[in-house]
């Protein structure tokens, strides 16, 4: 991963333009993000299912996918949550989840 916002992360690609990099990442994801959308709903919204989702999405990107990072990245020109309150951030935002109301799915 990279460790300024001017470089790309660490990618499968090898890239180090991270608006060369902005734009293969989002049309990559973007084909497998209709691929999610096609396949079974989502039947829980957890931490094991958010990585898991962001693994399928960007599989095909990044060799980290669906890891908690530990180096600063940016993604479309927009700084990331600072590396060392990802666990932190996300343990309070899924706590936060956890205590909203199941929403309905209309049939």
């Amino acid at each position: 991963m990279a460790r300024r916002s001017n470089e790309a992360p660490e990618n499968l690609f090898g890239l180090t333009d991270p608006v060369v990099l902005d734009r293969i990442a989002g049309n990559l994801a973007l084909q497998r993000l209709g691929e999610l959308e096609n396949g079974p709903l989502l039947t829980e919204f957890t931490r094991e299912s958010l990585q898991s989702t962001h693994h399928y999405l960007m599989q095909d990107i990044y060799p980290w996918a669906g890891r908690i990072r530990t180096e600063e990245v940016s993604a479309m020109g927009m700084a990331m949550c600072r590396a060392r309150y990802v666990e932190a951030e996300l343990d309070r935002v899924m706590g936060r989840i956890a205590k909203l109301p199941v929403s309905c799915v209309p049939a």
